[in-house]
């Protein structure tokens, strides 16, 4: 392949910089600070604050999926043809940066008067002009940025652990900071404004700073250029006959699962179990910040762990904490904490490493069909992963719903017996159905092993200027 001109927005070969590697995890920091609210508390926002019923909140978003899969298939569509000095993906954050935190906002100004149904209209636009349309832009392209700025494996995983290291301080400031503000604010739906307000502001000065810093290698500049435009069906065909694609795709999708899981019956748990939905926030910090420590250990664990492995012996801690909380203490609070720890270090570097295999993934598909998929590879997980969260939260709104839960205003209400007897089994046992699953996916992984060959071969290609 012949040398690249020297574009100032595109980057030289060479070792990552840790400003390059801080900036990159800036990217889904302030992703989760913005959007942070949709796998967290923003059922918990529709019906205890905008009284809205936790079965029409379900319905919405749950419907609501079907545009979102579409748009992430268009968006990868567009970003295989975008011809920009940036790059194909770098140039939708900045397109798209602004526009994600105005429609973020929007999502908290329903109707306060309004009937169900015109709150439920709302509803269903708002949340999909914030998720479907500006959180796909944004999110998409930088998660496919990853695999445009180094092919180094050690490298990516060290992208991967910034990422999933600092984007849990997001949703830090998203989940957990953002109940007690609202309290303190006046606890009700003008408070979420405010608070939300304040956090996508906030949320500007980290997104900028990863467009600035993060460029795409000079290389793939030349290889846009070697390969052909393929039709949206030979591009779907190639990402879904890859068994790699869905193993990662549905690992990836699973941690939306957890997300969901996590943030839809957690503040549930705190207000009717243990009878204070302040300790929500000390309990999801706590995962939150054990997350983040685990995911910068996991470059050093990788040297030593493989990544599949680590998602192995991490599901298998998970699912065994989970069950003996479940089924002896699931009443205790000290129990609670115990466990949220344990769970947490088996699980971080099961987020650190996602992001670094489906890299992978990209570099398996071009040795595998001679094209690369960045766009696709990364449309098609993203898919799975608001799919299950979706299934998940859908799930959570209609159990809730069928065994008689009261949806309040901001007060207190006396929840019937079988709504406290749900809950702690939907915490419990999901989580356990979660990772027993991810077990299982990860089990045929064998990408790690061949690394070292497929980046020869693909070195080799590319010297006689082939894909």
């Amino acid at each position: 392949m012949k040398q690249t001109t020297n574009n100032p927005h595109r980057r030289i070969p060479g070792p990552l910089k840790t400003i390059e590697k801080f900036s990159y995890g800036c990217g889904d920091l302030a992703c989760n600070v913005a959007i942070g609210t949709l796998m967290g508390v923003i059922t918990y926002f529709y019906t205890d604050y905008a009284g809205v019923p936790a079965a029409v909140v379900a319905l919405i978003l749950s419907i609501s999926r079907i545009p979102d899969a579409f748009s992430d298939l268009i968006l990868a569509v567009l970003m295989e043809r975008t011809r920009r000095p940036e790059g194909k993906a770098r140039v939708w954050i900045k397109w798209f940066m602004i526009p994600l935190m105005l429609s973020v906002i929007v999502m908290f100004l329903i109707p306060a008067g309004a009937s169900t149904f015109a709150k439920a209209a709302y509803i269903f636009i708002a949340y999909n002009l914030a998720n479907t349309i500006c959180y796909t832009c944004v999110n998409l392209s930088y998660s496919a940025l990853s695999s445009l700025m180094t092919r180094d494996e050690q490298e990516r995983t060290q992208l991967s652990s910034w990422r999933m290291g600092m984007s849990p301080l997001g949703r830090l400031i998203a989940v957990t900071l953002t109940m007690p503000l609202v309290k303190l604010l006046g606890d009700d739906q003008r408070a979420w404004i405010i608070v939300m307000t304040f956090w996508c502001l906030l949320a500007m000065i980290p997104l900028i700073l990863c467009y600035k810093n993060c460029k795409e290698l000079e290389e793939f500049e030349q290889m846009q250029e070697l390969q052909q435009k393929a039709p949206l069906s030979q591009s779907i065909k190639t990402v879904l006959l890859n068994p790699y694609w869905w193993a990662v795709a549905l690992l990836w999708g699973l941690t939306g699962g957890h997300y969901a899981l996590i943030g839809g019956t957690l503040p549930y748990y705190c207000k009717y179990i243990f009878g204070n939905d302040g300790l929500y926030s000390p309990l999801y910090t706590l995962e939150v910040l054990l997350w983040c420590v685990m995911s910068f250990l996991t470059p050093y664990l990788t040297r030593r762990i493989s990544k599949r492995n680590l998602c192995l012996y991490g599901s298998v801690i998970t699912v065994v904490c989970q069950v003996i909380l479940g089924m002896f203490w699931p009443t205790s609070l000290a129990g609670m904490f115990i466990v949220t720890i344990l769970r947490t270090i088996a699980t971080g570097p099961i987020m650190a490493v996602i992001f670094a295999m489906m890299a992978d993934v990209v570099e398996w598909t071009q040795w595998k069909y001679h094209v690369r998929e960045e766009g696709m590879v990364f449309a098609a997980s993203g898919i799975l992963f608001k799919a299950i969260s979706a299934i998940t939260t859908a799930i959570l709104g209609f159990a809730l719903d069928a065994a008689g839960y009261v949806e309040s205003t901001g007060v207190l209400v006396q929840q019937p017996q079988a709504v406290l007897d749900l809950i702690p089994n939907l915490y419990h046992y999901g989580i356990v159905i979660i990772y027993v699953l991810m077990f299982l996916v990860a089990m045929p992984w064998k990408i790690d092993k061949q690394y070292p060959q497929i980046m020869a071969e693909l070195k080799e290609r590319a010297e006689r200027g082939e894909l």
